[in-house]
């Protein structure tokens, strides 16, 4: 991602926006913001760390590009409680790779996702479910024994490399402010894939910051 001139790209997303708007192409110009705030988020070199709120919005972004390739594809993003801030640090990308998992690896007709971010005491809940075509019995033991071992030992399974970078970074990420981040996943064939993560809920920024000068 270092090597893309993020200036050229944005403002040739941003010429083409404009096209579209004179021109009355209106499913044109949505695809086209979508696909330049979700690229101005993912190129941003500024830091490795987000919130939860924007990591969100930077997924919607990512399945409203998907929905428009695929027209059968149907979504839902809730949070619970709806009116709150989820605005706990959290790494950077860390939601797009579970979607694009499920997409590529269990996508069939008529696919839904559903998106759920609950309020759970101190922890943050983030459960991202669909009804594709669910993984092997064999890849869903190893994934599950990849993230058991990365936590414990450091031990690296192959596993691909969204979901690798997933679980890696829920555990370096909250270990340097002294926290804890959880992954699980579950599927079966033909039902489909359900991944939860639970996030520490520190206190925004300065938690972070603060567990890394330590």
């Amino acid at each position: 991602r270092y090597q893309i001139n993020p200036h050229f790209l944005m403002n040739t997303l941003n010429t083409i926006h404009w096209m579209a708007v004179m021109n009355g192409q209106q499913d044109i110009d949505k695809a086209v913001q979508a696909l330049n705030r979700l690229l101005f988020y993912n190129l941003d070199k500024d830091g490795y760390h987000t919130n939860i709120e924007r990591e969100l919005s930077a997924m919607g972004e990512y399945l409203l590009l998907q929905k428009i390739r695929l027209c059968d594809l149907t979504y839902t993003i809730r949070k619970e409680p709806e009116y709150k801030e989820f605005d706990y640090p959290i790494p950077k990308f860390i939601l797009q790779p579970i979607i694009e998992n499920a997409i590529i690896h269990g996508y069939r007709d008529d696919m839904h996702i559903e998106v759920a971010v609950r309020d759970d005491e101190d922890m943050v809940e983030i459960c991202i479910s669909d009804d594709g075509l669910g993984i092997s019995g064999e890849q869903l033991k190893r994934i599950r024994e990849y993230a058991d071992a990365h936590a414990e030992r450091g031990e690296e399974y192959v596993v691909g490399i969204g979901l690798e970078y997933v679980i890696q970074s829920l555990e370096s990420f909250y270990r340097k402010a002294g926290k804890q981040g959880a992954f699980e996943i579950d599927s079966r064939k033909p039902v489909g894939t359900t991944v939860k993560i639970r996030v520490p809920k520190m206190q925004k920024e300065r938690e972070y910051a603060e567990g890394i000068d330590r």
